[in-house]
């Protein structure tokens, strides 16, 4: 962060199942909001903020990116998005994991334990943008752009591949790496 001569402010946002829905969401739109107000007290640009999240926190900078180019602020210049989790339901296409690997990050195990950390009783509202295109699903015109990493054998490649194409088509700037036989969190 020296080297950029950046300033960080991380949001330690509430787990599931003590606090279901939205409430994971809401604590980082509104840590998003108040350091944007900052600006001026801890001497950074406003308008050269941008939001970053890993896993299912890359879901929550997602969603709170797509929020803020809805409400007009604040103004971000970019996401960055760590092997996040952008599609709760778990519908992309299956990946086959090799059932000797040392790891039980399996579609099924990952999107349960996200659902559970964001929101922890089957309906409750979801602040992950759906991959769905419909109308009452958000949009992709006119967000900043956008860093994507994620890992080839990564239970969640397919989702973050169909978000990378969708800013793509919706004329969002994006830049996705796949790094080969990665696995979640890798």
């Amino acid at each position: 962060m020296k080297e950029f001569n950046a300033i960080t402010a991380l949001v330690n946002y509430k787990l599931a199942p003590e606090h279901p829905g939205l409430a994971p969401f809401e604590d980082c739109w509104e840590g998003l909001v108040w350091f944007a107000k900052q600006a001026d007290r801890y001497g950074f640009d406003a308008d050269r903020l941008l939001i970053a999240g890993a896993s299912a926190g890359g879901g929550l900078a997602a969603a709170a990116a797509i929020m803020a180019r809805d409400k007009g602020f604040p103004k971000l210049c970019g996401q960055i998005l760590l092997y996040p989790m952008l599609d709760d339901r778990g519908t992309a296409r299956r990946l086959l994991i090799d059932s000797t690997s040392t790891t039980d990050r399996t579609r099924e195990t990952m999107t349960n334990s996200a659902s559970d950390v964001c929101c922890a009783t089957a309906g409750a509202p979801t602040p992950f943008p759906s991959l769905r295109h419909q109308p009452e699903q958000p949009t992709f015109w006119g967000l900043p752009p956008a860093y994507l990493e994620v890992g080839a054998a990564e239970p969640f490649r397919d989702s973050v591949v169909a978000y990378a194409s969708m800013l793509w088509e919706h004329g969002v700037q994006a830049e996705l790496l796949v790094f080969a036989g990665a696995l979640h969190g890798f």
